[in-house]
């Protein structure tokens, strides 16, 4: 009732408001004025004078029952206990709290359930096309209320001792009338045809199996002959080809060993290279490790706390933010360093959960109290980002981003980023740095698994410098280094460095496996198929399993006889029409 839908009869409108306020707003009074008269008592058959009318009230209009009706009323009719995903057994699907209650084979939505998008009526489709037809008569919704173990057949089959008295409680269940005698002797006719239906279907199990046996030996002997026919031919084309292949695997062996010399004549450059990226790096800003007062993630994560003020992320989730909050006394903060630390627990050694990670964004806020300021970052730089990847990206605001920082290509040392503040920053009494890092990437699990925040007071510009590890490397002479800090040295670079990466490229690549013999990978497959026993015709094994079905249904004959008249009623007309 609103505006733009105004009464076709406003006067028939004012009759029913008044019966209805004089009779004490009596709901059951109004429906039965409405019920009893003759309009309302018209059938929806038609006369050559009425046909083309669709507004007058000459004849009933017939309409099919709404998706939510039609599933409440088959579980009534059956007595079979609703299920709907999500909500409490036994709710009504009229009650159902939003059009996201799905039942698993589409039941309500092809039969026209709105969406709930918009509070046009034209939303609800009520016509019949395949898909609606197709969950009627063959739909689990359905066939699962009918046959549930636990609905009222049983109980009316054993009270109705009678054929016909259940076939009449189950006419008055589904539509509310007797059945006719035409119906009753369907229904007769129904039950008597089932032991000669059942009779019928033995005795082509019975020719099936003869048949299948007479034809069995022959053609499991053809499948033998022919898997040694395949044998054969597979045995002359591996022979065949075998100087060939013998070949080939040769250039692939010379190939990996030109590769494999190829990269350890540059390790013989090693040394010289990891000086002369320490002598680029070394003139950096200092840096002051800084310990978290706090730090928690979302999903599934755990961040713990280090000896050396770093942090080990334990649990597993796909995606996930860390919220970090330090308070420190250092004054005019001008640069924020994120290392990602490689770690012997984690996959690859890290420094990401799975080898990799991906911070999408790393995002600075002042907090003291309930009071929240945004520290803006000027710059970025990173000692190694993966291909197609930009620092920039990690502090833009866009916490999705999916290229900011990753350092795939070069796992299993740590990296590092170092962020120029774009101005000084003092905290107050009471005041802390809240650091978020969002790990919003569309690759799972790419979360950092070990990493150290720290802050420099620099007044010169922020630079990328060295890590930690590095950094302390670099302040002892090359004479004084260990063994042990060389080869930490030299591994890094070695990861890092792009010559190195393109010699381990060309090594990967000419390992691959020598592409096998399209020949012989057809006479595989077609062998591995020819192995297994000749197997049973699909035919007589739907037939098998139709017997034992009906097995099933004879022993229990006159609840099969309810179930298939109860189908038979919720799928014609009579049930799915307004008349």
């Amino acid at each position: 009732i609103r505006a733009g839908n105004p009464p076709t009869n406003p006067q028939l409108l004012d009759h029913l408001t008044n019966e209805f306020i004089e009779s004490g707003f009596d709901t059951r009074h109004v429906l039965r004025l409405i019920t009893t008269s003759r309009t309302y008592s018209l059938s929806h058959e038609t006369n050559k004078f009425n046909e083309d009318d669709q507004l007058n009230y000459s004849h009933a209009l017939p309409r099919r029952l709404p998706a939510e009706v039609i599933y409440d009323a088959v579980h009534r009719v059956t007595g079979a206990l609703s299920k709907l995903p999500g909500m409490p057994p036994g709710t009504r699907a009229v009650a159902a709290t939003d059009a996201g209650v799905k039942l698993p084979d589409g039941f309500l939505d092809n039969l026209g359930r709105p969406a709930r998008e918009s509070a046009c009526e034209c939303e609800r489709l009520t016509d019949l096309q395949l898909g609606p037809v197709m969950a009627l008569i063959s739909g689990p919704t359905i066939g699962d209320a009918i046959s549930d173990a636990e609905n009222d057949l049983t109980s009316l089959v054993g009270k109705q001792e009678k054929d016909h008295d259940l076939v009449e409680e189950i006419f008055l269940r589904s539509l509310s009338r007797y059945p006719t005698e035409v119906e009753l002797k369907v229904f007769d006719e129904m039950r008597g045809s089932m032991e000669q239906d059942h009779e019928n279907m033995l005795e082509r199990l019975v020719a099936a199996e003869a048949e299948w046996s007479e034809s069995f030996p022959s053609l499991e002997q053809k499948r033998l002959e022919k898997l040694e026919e395949l044998k054969a031919q597979l045995a002359d084309r591996e022979k065949k080809i075998a100087p060939e292949r013998e070949k080939l695997a040769q250039e692939r062996q010379s190939k990996i060993d030109s590769a494999t010399k190829a990269i350890e004549t540059a390790k013989q450059g090693l040394p010289k290279k990891a000086n002369d990226f320490i002598a680029k790096h070394q003139d950096s800003n200092e840096w002051f490790p800084l310990a978290a007062t706090q730090a928690k993630s979302t999903a599934n994560v755990k961040l713990i706390p280090q000896d050396d003020r770093s942090l080990r992320a334990e649990g597993v989730a796909d995606k996930a933010t860390y919220t970090l909050d330090f308070s420190t006394r250092l004054t005019a903060i001008s640069g924020v360093r994120i290392e990602a630390m490689s770690d012997e627990t984690l996959s690859q050694k890290g420094p990401g959960a799975v080898g990799n990670f991906v911070v999408t964004e790393v995002e600075l806020t002042r907090v003291k109290g309930k009071t929240r300021k945004p520290v803006k970052i000027a710059k970025g730089y990173a000692d190694f980002l993966q291909s197609g990847f930009k620092i920039e990206l990690a502090y833009d605001g866009q916490k999705g981003n999916q290229n900011a920082w990753a350092a795939a290509g070069a796992v299993g040392v740590g990296h590092w980023a170092s962020f120029a503040l774009a101005e000084p920053l003092t905290l107050e009494p009471n005041e802390r740095l809240e650091m978020r890092l969002y790990q919003n990437h569309n690759a799972k699990k790419h979360l950092l698994g070990r990493f150290r925040v720290s802050v420099s007071t620099d007044t010169d510009q922020i630079r990328l410098g060295l890590n930690e590890t590095l950094a302390s490397i670099s302040r002892t002479v090359e004479e004084a280094r260990s063994d042990g800090q060389k080869a930490t040295l030299n591994q890094y670079v070695e990861v890092v460095d792009s010559e190195f990466q393109k010699l381990r490229t060309k090594l990967n690549e000419v390992r691959k496996a020598v592409p096998p013999d399209t020949e012989v990978v057809r006479l595989g497959k077609a062998i591995k198929r020819f192995s297994a026993e000749t197997p049973i015709d699909p035919a007589l094994v739907r037939l098998r399993a139709d017997v034992e079905a009906s097995k099933s249904q004879i022993q229990n004959a006159r609840r099969t006889g309810a179930e298939d008249l109860i189908w038979a009623l919720v799928n014609s007309p009579a049930f799915l029409f307004n008349h």
